[in-house]
């Protein structure tokens, strides 16, 4: 989702070039909730109301969080099960080549270090293999002490059992 705003004048004239919604944000950023000294686009997009700047600036930044969550998704991982993606990976900004649209991913995988996947084996054969597709099967690889299985029973009968995970919420509570 982008979108861009044009100033007219009274007489319905362009007055600039139309700021996008990434200039507005930055203006925010900048002005708005820094402080500095916005100066071209971002001075224009000052010009717009706070809340239009405000909007612009906290997708922007959702959309930043939205990035770093997917970047440790990976780099947990990373580090934990020493997968040793090379360093400049994660300072180099990545664009998709025409190419890359004619890809889909299918999973994401993680297997013990050292792990050869044979030509022809699917992942999931491949023994210690966790599918990371799935955010249970990731906790329990990233946070084995929440571990658990869901079993579903039917009086006494297991009609079936699943891979889970739970969360250990610790409330502090203080009278006076």
């Amino acid at each position: 989702m982008s979108y861009s705003v044009q100033l007219f004048d009274a007489d319905d004239r362009d007055l600039d070039d139309s700021l996008t919604d990434l200039h507005i944000g930055e203006a925010w950023l900048y002005s708005d909730l820094v402080y500095s000294d916005p100066r071209g686009y971002k001075a224009k997009a000052t010009e717009l109301p706070y809340r239009d700047r405000c909007y612009a600036g906290t997708f922007f930044s959702s959309l930043t969080v939205v990035v770093i969550k997917v970047c440790k998704l990976v780099a947990v991982p990373d580090k934990q099960f020493q997968w040793n993606i090379d360093k400049s990976a994660w300072q180099k900004q990545v664009m998709p080549a025409e190419k890359d649209s004619e890809f889909a991913i299918d999973g994401i995988w993680a297997f013990p270090a050292g792990t050869k996947i044979p030509e022809g084996v699917s992942p999931a054969d491949v023994f210690g293999a966790v599918n990371m597709s799935l955010l249970t099967e990731t906790r329990r690889m990233l946070m084995p002490q929440f571990k658990a299985v869901a079993i579903y029973y039917n009086n006494d009968v297991i009609i079936e059992q699943f891979p889970a995970t739970y969360f250990c919420i610790t409330i502090n509570y203080q009278y006076e």
